[in-house]
């Protein structure tokens, strides 16, 4: 269910433990998106708008950044 954040309406969708959240204006559009997003990661139908948050555990963050970090970032003498 959406929910009231400032004077917009915030709405979240959680798959395969993801978390998906974006902004709306009004609590109809926050519901049509939320039951839009549900059904087409349901059906497998792509990954989620760019304009939409995706969250990762620090865990899983930290260790993206550990593998960028070691390719990118030369070994000093």
């Amino acid at each position: 269910m959406p929910y009231k954040r400032g004077k917009d309406w915030e709405t979240q969708v959680y798959y395969q433990g993801r978390k998906y959240r974006k902004m709306f204006p009004t609590e109809a559009e926050a519901i049509v998106w939320k039951v839009a997003q549900r059904k087409r990661l349901r059906s497998g139908s792509g990954n989620c708008a760019s304009s939409e948050i995706l969250t990762i555990s620090l865990g899983e963050w930290a260790t993206r950044y550990l593998d960028y970090a070691h390719v990118t970032f030369s070994q000093k003498t």
